[in-house]
């Protein structure tokens, strides 16, 4: 005697299990080609930042402001 089970439902939630793991692999992915080139630009701005900081009020506060939506960006990205 056979039994035979409805598997659809099954296979419809693996594949749906699946498609979330890769698109979260995808996303950290993306986070991670985002996070590196601004990381790198946000320590070339700390470098200008200190040395130029004495010598220019205007520039520093330029820079501050630079610094500040660096600081914005990474926590949208780290939100995601």
């Amino acid at each position: 005697m056979f039994t035979f089970h409805d598997i659809s439902s099954y296979r419809r939630s693996l594949k749906h299990q699946i498609a979330k793991k890769h698109n979260m692999l995808q996303l950290a992915t993306i986070v991670h080609d985002l996070k590196t080139p601004l990381n790198c630009i946000s320590g070339t701005v700390q470098i200008f930042k200190s040395i130029l900081e004495m010598k220019n009020p205007e520039f520093s506060r330029n820079m501050r402001g630079i610094d500040s939506s660096f600081e914005f960006l990474f926590s949208m990205i780290e939100d995601i």
